[in-house]
């Protein structure tokens, strides 16, 4: 801050701090699992999230000695923790419920599907159907399991490779065989307005991913898509981070144009990148912090306010092209 003791004629050099600073994009490529392990060991603890970078740092806490980290009961969750990496996952969070499966009649099951799970949310995704892949407790045979594993590792890769606002979808799943139901395009028109991903074989493709919708209610088309929520939760952690410094500042105008500022140069790059609509970014976004908003009133409760909003690239889901017949003569 300046110095108030200027008491001699002369130059005076001051370094001044002007409290803004450029907002980072928080990860997005992070998964969480929960299920049966083959074993609990080297530091991990039943029921305790443990951060898992690589399937050899898995076999350390959920494998046995000298084991391939699969059960002899086939549990689910190491076949989705491999396929997170086998398909580009990095960091994920795996829980073990124990190592031994619980006896459960299927009408428990049915029970917990119908009414436990009958619920819709603009932050889940179902795919269908399972995926078979090999099980290396059974030389190498099929089995089929559930294709979550595989389909966030997907994600992870598309936000490598392409970034976080690129639905994952059209994509090829690593290390699947095969599908445990072939699912076509007739009934893909009864699954996917129910917002369920179909994973479908297609001639000379192979397998692809072919939906990126979430469970939201099927009303709220603005988060119809996993990349738009995915993007919306980016951008909102990723400004919340990058703005801890104004906490405590000056709640004047210089703040605001500041904290306009450093979030306009976020979202510009995000516009550059592709991941906002618009020829340029006064279409694509806006920073609303003003006066009109932070009112005397607001402002002795401590309070500024922000008001952000932005236009998300959206997928083509429906790619239609329509022909007609032209002699070469008619206008149009």
């Amino acid at each position: 801050m300046p110095r108030l003791d200027y008491f001699a004629p002369g130059v005076y050099i001051e370094e001044v701090n002007r409290g803004s600073r450029p907002i980072e994009g928080v990860p997005t490529a992070v998964a969480g699992f929960v299920g049966f392990t083959e074993d609990i060991r080297g530091g991990a603890a039943p029921l305790t999230p443990m951060l898992v970078t690589n399937w050899d740092q898995y076999l350390a806490y959920f494998g046995r000695p000298n084991s391939d980290g699969f059960t002899d009961f086939n549990a689910y969750l190491p076949f989705s923790v491999y396929g997170w990496f086998l398909n580009g996952g990095g960091r994920c969070w795996v829980v073990s419920l124990g190592t031994q499966l619980p006896g459960t009649e299927p009408q428990d099951i049915s029970r917990w599907l119908s009414e436990e799970f009958n619920r819709r949310s603009q932050f889940a995704a179902l795919y269908y159907p399972w995926i078979t892949v090999a099980n290396p407790r059974d030389n190498g045979r099929p089995i089929s399991i559930p294709p979550c594993g595989y389909a966030m590792g997907v994600w992870a890769r598309t936000d490598e490779t392409r970034g976080v606002y690129k639905a994952p979808a059209n994509e090829v799943p690593r290390g699947v065989l095969g599908l445990a139901y072939d699912c076509n395009f007739r009934e893909q028109e009864l699954l996917n307005p129910k917002g369920i991903n179909c994973i479908r074989s297609f001639a000379n493709q192979g397998i692809r991913i072919w939906g990126a919708r979430t469970l939201v209610e099927p009303d709220q088309t603005e988060w119809r898509y996993i990349n738009v929520r995915r993007l919306m939760s980016y951008i909102e952690k990723s400004v919340e981070l990058g703005t801890q410094w104004a906490v405590f500042e000056p709640n004047d105008e210089d703040l605001w144009a500041r904290v306009t500022r450093t979030i306009s140069n976020f979202l510009t790059g995000l516009w550059r990148q592709g991941a906002l609509m618009g020829n340029n970014p006064s279409q694509a976004f806006y920073v609303k912090c003003d006066g009109e908003l932070n009112t005397p009133d607001s402002m002795i409760l401590g309070r500024l306010y922000v008001e952000i909003g932005v236009a998300p690239v959206r997928p083509a889901e429906f790619v239609i092209f329509r022909f007609s017949q032209w002699t070469g003569q008619d206008e149009g």
